[in-house]
This record gives structure tokens, C-alpha cells and sequence, in this order.
């Protein structure tokens, strides 16, 4: 438990440090790895569903966070 407090402090402390570009840029990079979480669960379970009702949900939002930051991104509100 101590450990994970101490994790949850030290990446809210990086987000505060580090630059909003960088932050912004999160939300792609965690889609940009979904296709190998899609492989995993296919090989893990052949049949079963990619999500369940929970990572579903997640998933959406987090598309709606890409569709946020490409919008910031052509506005230029954001620069690379």
C-alpha cells in the first residue's frame, strides 16, 4: 500500500513537472498500444471477448480523449 502511494505521488508529481505537450500527448500513446492488448487477449482467451463491460467503457473514453487532443492539436492550441 505504501508503495503505491508513494508511485501515485511521484507520476501526479511528473504530470505537474512536465510540460503540457507531454501530457497532452498521453492519451495517443495509450491508443497507439492497444492493438497489443488486442493481440493478448485473442491469444489468451480464443473465444471470449476482447473487453469486458468496465475496459469497454475505458476504451471509449479514452477515444474521446484522442479525438480531444487531435482537436487541441489542429486548433493549435497545443504544439509539438
Amino acid at each position: 500500500m505504501a508503495s503505491g502511494i508513494i508511485g501515485a505521488g511521484f507520476c501526479l508529481f511528473m504530470v505537474y513537472a512536465s510540460e503540457l505537450q507531454y501530457v497532452v500527448m498521453t492519451p495517443l500513446l495509450i491508443t497507439a498500444g492497444m492493438p497489443l492488448f488486442f493481440l493478448a487477449r485473442k491469444q489468451s482467451s480464443p473465444g471470449g471477448p476482447v473487453f469486458n463491460r468496465a475496459e469497454r467503457l475505458s476504451f471509449y473514453g479514452l477515444l474521446v480523449l484522442d479525438a480531444v487532443v487531435i482537436m487541441l492539436l489542429i486548433t493549435g492550441q497545443v504544439k509539438l
